[in-house]
């Protein structure tokens, strides 16, 4: 029972550092300066290191328990007045591990200093373990004063500050085991346009993916082919918004999740059609549009 207690109180922390993460990622004003550029970036890396523990902790425990909530009379705990439906939540993406968008962001991290050629320890370089373990290395701690500076702010000739903070940022957003391999290189492309900033391009490829996927599924459908004789005829065309409302039909993507693609479609139809109406896109409406890509693949992908 008690054990059942210190678990919950685990998973309510674990699922607040979740959200002060995402909050932080999306919803924070964008750092303008160095000073700030560090400070979200260490703030932000603290929260990571905290979720990672703080999972490695909980999954020790769950290994043999269903459900936490629960005590062994079968009633429902009455514990600090918690949100049950998000502790469970959290629970079950532990149990069937998947993606903590905080912990991806510290794996992204140590990814780039395992291949970093700059870090080094007693003036060599340190191999460090190809699978992330805390125990190795503190990965904020400050071991080369000049370290964080040379190889994070870099060179400002090539905006090494921001490209390194948005592909840490936008990372995480693009790891699904739901989603095939074979996408990876549109999710390279990706990843690498939001992180040089190049907002219409990055835009551009995600309206691509998405009609390369959703094409991909209709084709699948028995009814495919008749569908699309009969729009033809009544259209004239089989454009990309009219293979989304198909999609709906068929019941590949949710209404939600339609909604979701024609958004993305208009958005990137003006940048390619029609630039003059094309207002100057941001970061975070970037970072929104590609969300919603990949939560449409990942429904489209999903084991069923």
């Amino acid at each position: 029972m008690n054990n059942n207690r210190e678990l919950i109180q685990d998973l309510k922390e674990l699922n607040r550092l979740e959200s002060q993460f995402l909050k932080l990622s999306n919803e924070a004003k964008t750092p303008e300066t160095e000073e700030e550029m560090i400070q979200n970036f260490e703030n932000i890396g603290n929260i990571s290191i905290n979720a990672f523990k703080l999972k490695e902790k909980i999954s020790t425990k769950i290994a043999f328990i269903d459900d936490p909530i629960i005590d062994i009379n079968n009633k429902i705990i009455d514990f600090d007045g918690t949100d049950y439906k998000d502790i469970e939540i959290t629970f079950k993406k532990i149990k069937e591990d998947k993606k903590f968008y905080s912990i991806d962001f510290l794996c992204e991290y140590y990814k780039i200093l395992r291949s970093s050629s700059i870090f080094e320890s007693n003036g060599t370089k340190q191999e460090l373990p190809s699978t992330l373990d805390l125990s190795t290395l503190n990965l904020f701690e400050e071991k080369d004063p000049e370290y964080f500076h040379d190889h994070f702010l870099g060179n400002s000739q090539y905006r090494i500050t921001e490209y390194y903070y948005n592909r840490l940022r936008i990372s995480p957003l693009l790891v699904s085991k739901n989603i095939p391999r074979r996408l990876d290189d549109y999710f390279s492309e990706i990843r690498e346009t939001y992180s040089w900033c190049l907002y219409k391009a990055c835009i551009s490829l995600s309206r691509a993916l998405l009609d390369h996927c959703i094409t991909e599924e209709l084709i699948k459908k028995p009814s495919y082919k008749k569908e699309k004789t009969e729009i033809k005829k009544i259209e004239g065309r089989f454009d990309f918004d009219i293979r989304i409302d198909l999609a709906l039909k068929l019941r590949i993507i949710t209404e939600k999740l339609t909604e979701d693609a024609h958004t993305i479609r208009k958005k990137a139809n003006i940048i390619l059609h029609d630039p003059k109406k094309h207002v100057k896109n941001n970061d975070k409406e970037t970072y929104d549009l590609i969300h919603k890509t990949v939560g449409i693949l990942e429904w489209i992908y999903r084991k069923k």
